[in-house]
């Protein structure tokens, strides 16, 4: 039988251990219960997150979507997103913008979360739970809310950079686009065989074809079929070498035209460094092809063109000597001493002519201008070879080569006439203060208020010695009227009339006592046509006869030296803007000259680039022509000095001579100048031809500077006894306010420090001035956009056209030969005028000088026609032509000279010369003149 006891101990042991398994097992389910709950809040935390994620990821790739709507949803996915999205609100302020959910509002429950852009601060999200009152336990719930915060802050950062790189790179696709199209090239890629894949604008343009007509055309079709081996030479080069340099084609257009091209072309590699495609940079050259021809001709001008300059151009060193390198022709007018004197291994230093009085003042001043700016002016006086002292102006730069200067370039201008009339002005301004000072009426000047700004000391005698000159200046004017009213009744009079005289009041001295007097005074006005000043005169009245006499006189006096100081003021200006246009005018295209004769002086130029060059210098020396006959036409025009020969005229043929002179520049701008004519074939006037030629030229040049397409009228009708020449353009036009002053010296419409159009401003200016020299008008009639119309009348219309007999040659039989005598000193003149005559039909003697032309006259009675220097040494050109015309009466005597005027040409006309024609002497012209004389070379 079991043991009781036994049993009882074994029960409670057991029951022990159950209740120890109890209570782990209890532990262990309790720990399992709270990692499940925990489990399921991660995943449920990992759920929203995906679900926060995938709504995010897709606004950002949602194709239409603005920035503002993007931002806009933010804020709702935000709330979603929250531990107790049915209590939050959001919002989210971003770059100053702010986006909100309907309910939201701060409380005292939020959480803020910053935006992040490249670190920078950019905006921030905010949670609110307005409505919520959560206790301290659940405060726990609304922190967890952070990490989804801030994960959705760093996608907004990310998508606003994305925003902002995929703006950057569709701006710069825009500007690339525009870069190309802008470029003067055309931008062709095409595959390895040749095939077009991408033409720019600028390419399909310039070969006439439509965008679409070229892709996938081979790159030889563009070409004429001459240079097709050549291309395909350079094709496999290209993919050999990788880069070619340029290369010239003749291109082929749409139409069949062709037209010269050069390229560069480039190998284009895959990221493996393979072949891909070739690209190419394709030009139009045709407007340099063109600058090449007139080669020859630029080359014979150029010495002819630098010798005949006003004054001296010159390039030297700066040194102590001023070691010239080179001088001009006119060096020897200028100082009396021929250039080779100046330049060369035995040169004399230039500084030994400079008034030693001067020199270091010279020096002084040009250190200055290079210091200041790089370029200098100055005055000075130079001794000439005759010991001659003349006054000379001087305008020049420093040539600078890579931060070094090199040497000294500018002209040399000889302005003693200046210096005389500088002298003669003060001189009056003299005279002005002798008379102030001693005048015994008052003279005064007062701001309109009635400030006295000056008086003559003669005040003391009209005031009895109670004032003095020092006591009045500076003081109002009213404390010395004995009636104040009186003062104004002279304003308002002045102010109506501009001026007054004899206007009688009376002023009052310190002791109260009064003087009568009568006053003159004159209203001066600004540019603005504001009011200035008055200035006047008064004088005591007290003996009015005598006073008046003097006062009479005195007015007299400062009329004239108030116009004569007008007058120089004026020429002052004149004179300055003319030598400013001038030297810029003569500087810009003698600057071309040079520089391109020094790159043709070096070896290693090439024929194409030796043709591009003397283009350039063939242009500068048509313009540096164009500038210098200005000069000598407004000089001669303001001096009164222009010679006006009055013969009949053929204003056909005058008309069809000026077109057939601009055929090439015609050409050249592609646009065409008609002639337009009446049905009166015989119509005939008196005037003279040159004169008429000249306005036809420069209001030509005007119309074909500012017309860029359409054409050009030339021609004239009869008005009664007047012929009516006429101009007509399709070119920019002219504003109408602008009419009235077109015709003034140095005015374009566009006349500021930057002109839209180059030259001198004095073309329409010398134009008026010589029809007004023949009696006749001018105007212009114009619209803006539309095109120009310029008109003049000449009187003179005759009913006949029976132009006068010249004296000139008859032919005399086939084997008729011409003997032409050229008289000239200078041998490069010589040599261009012998190649000018080389011809078949004409035998050329050379006289150097008026003794060897009267010999060579008495030995050959045979001669055709004379061309005859003027300015020589020994016997002149005037000289020479009288006893020339006493040994063979009727040869033709054609003076060519490089002066021009009313002396010269009728001392040219009264020492038996026919004609005249001026330096630089033109092919066409020369040719024209001889054929007048029955002297056919052509």
């Amino acid at each position: 039988m079991d043991n009781p006891g036994d049993s009882k101990t074994l029960n409670t042991s057991q029951l022990e251990s159950l209740q120890k398994e109890l209570i782990e097992l209890q532990t262990q389910l309790q720990k399992e219960r709270a990692e499940k709950k925990q489990l399921k809040y991660t995943l449920g935390e990992r759920n929203k997150e995906l679900r926060c994620h995938n709504t995010l990821l897709t606004i950002f790739n949602q194709s239409g979507l603005s920035e503002e709507e993007f931002y806009t949803r933010i804020p709702d996915v935000v709330t979603h997103s929250c531990q107790f999205p049915d209590l939050s609100e959001a919002c989210l302020i971003i770059n100053d913008r702010t986006f909100k959910t309907k309910g939201y509002y701060p409380s005292k429950y939020e959480l803020r979360t910053p935006v992040l852009l490249a670190e920078k601060t950019i905006g921030e999200i905010i949670v609110s739970y307005p409505k919520a009152n959560f206790r301290d336990s659940e405060k726990i719930f609304v922190t967890e809310d952070r990490k989804r915060l801030k994960s959705i802050a760093e996608q907004i950062g990310n998508y606003i950079q994305r925003l902002a790189k995929e703006s950057l790179v569709a701006e710069r696709a825009i500007k690339y686009n525009k870069f190309i199209d802008a470029s003067p090239d055309a931008l062709v890629t095409c595959d390895l065989s040749g095939r077009i894949k991408y033409v720019s604008n600028k390419g399909w343009r310039m070969f006439g074809y439509k965008e679409e007509q070229l892709e996938g055309r081979s790159i030889f079709e563009f070409m004429a079929e001459r240079d097709h081996s050549k291309a395909a030479l350079a094709v496999e080069e290209l993919i050999r070498v990788g880069y070619i340099g340029t290369r010239e084609y003749l291109g082929l257009k749409a139409d069949g035209s062709t037209f010269p091209i050069e390229s560069i072309g480039e190998l284009i590699t895959n990221s493996n460094g393979d072949p891909f495609e070739l690209m190419y940079s394709v030009r139009d050259i045709s407007d340099r092809k063109k600058m090449e021809q007139n080669l020859l001709e630029s080359e014979r001008m150029l010495s002819n063109l630098m010798n005949n300059l006003p004054g001296v151009a010159y390039r030297c060193l700066k040194n102590a000597s001023w070691s010239m390198l080179f001088m001009s022709r006119g060096c020897l007018e200028l100082t009396g001493y021929s250039s080779d004197v100046f330049v060369g291994e035995k040169q004399k230093p230039y500084n030994e002519i400079i008034h030693p009085e001067d020199k270091q003042y010279v020096a002084k001043e040009v250190a200055a201008g290079l210091k200041r700016g790089n370029s200098f002016e100055v005055k000075y006086r130079i001794i000439t070879a005759e010991g001659e002292i003349k006054h000379v102006w001087e305008k020049g730069q420093g040539v600078i080569d890579k931060g070094r200067l090199m040497y000294l370039e500018g002209l040399i201008m000889d302005v003693s006439s200046s210096h005389q009339l500088l002298g003669q002005l003060s001189e009056s301004e003299q005279k002005y203060r002798s008379i102030f000072e001693n005048i015994q009426d008052v003279y005064y000047e007062t701001s309109i208020d009635g400030t006295i700004l000056e008086i003559s000391p003669s005040i003391s005698v009209i005031s009895r010695g109670q004032y003095t000159r020092k006591d009045l200046i500076g003081k109002s004017v009213y404390d010395f009227y004995a009636d104040i009213k009186q003062r104004e009744v002279l304003m308002e009079r002045i102010k109506m009339q501009g001026s007054i005289k004899e206007f009688f009041t009376v002023l009052k001295n310190r002791d109260n006592s009064v003087v009568p007097i009568a006053v003159s005074a004159t209203i001066h006005k600004d540019v603005n046509g504001t009011l200035q000043k008055i200035i006047g005169s008064f004088h005591d009245n007290t003996s009015q006869i005598e006073v008046r006499r003097v006062l009479q006189e005195s007015k007299a006096i400062n009329l004239k030296l108030k116009e004569a100081y007008e007058k120089l003021e004026a020429n002052d200006r004149f004179k300055s803007t003319l030598i400013n246009t001038i030297s810029h005018e003569i500087r810009t295209p003698l600057n071309g000259i040079l520089g391109f004769s020094e790159i043709l002086a070096e070896n290693k130029v090439s024929i194409d680039e030796k043709r591009l060059y003397l283009g350039k210098i063939y242009e500068s020396s048509h313009r540096l022509i164009k500038t210098i006959t200005d000069f000598i036409d407004i000089s001669n025009l303001m001096a009164k000095s222009q010679a006006v020969v009055k013969k009949k005229v053929s204003p056909n043929l005058l008309v069809k001579q000026v077109v057939d002179e601009y055929f090439k520049i015609s050409l050249q701008k592609e646009i065409p100048i008609i002639p337009d004519f009446p049905k009166e074939e015989e119509i005939s006037l008196l005037s003279d031809s040159e004169i008429l030629r000249k306005v036809l030229t420069n209001l030509l040049d005007n119309a074909l500077k500012f017309t860029r397409e359409g054409n050009i009228h030339i021609g004239f009708e009869r008005i009664e006894d007047r012929l009516r020449f006429f101009i007509k353009d399709s070119g920019i036009g002219i504003a109408k306010h602008k009419l009235d002053e077109i015709f003034e010296a140095f005015v374009q419409e566009d006349s500021g420090s930057r002109r839209a159009f180059e030259g001198n401003g004095l073309g329409l200016s010398i134009a008026k001035s010589f029809v007004e020299l023949l009696g006749g008008s001018i105007w212009i009639e114009s619209e803006k956009g539309v095109g120009t119309k310029a008109f003049f009348e000449v009187p003179g219309v005759l009913e006949t056209a029976t132009l006068p007999e010249k004296p000139g040659n008859e032919k005399q039989g086939v084997d008729f030969r011409y003997t032409i005598l050229v008289v000239e000193d200078d041998t490069l003149n010589y040599l261009y005028m012998s190649h000018l005559l080389d011809k078949p039909k004409v035998e050329i003697f050379h006289a150097r000088d008026g003794f060897e032309a009267v010999n060579f006259a008495r030995s050959h009675e045979d001669i055709s026609l004379v061309l005859m220097d003027l300015r020589m040494p020994g016997m002149d050109g005037f000289s020479a032509t009288t006893q020339i015309k006493k040994l063979l009466p009727k040869v033709p005597v054609i003076a060519i000279t490089a002066y021009s005027g009313i002396e010269n040409e009728q001392k040219a006309r009264e020492a038996g010369c026919n004609d005249i024609l001026l330096k630089p002497t033109k092919q066409e012209h020369l040719y024209k003149k001889l054929a007048e004389y029955s002297v056919i070379v052509d």
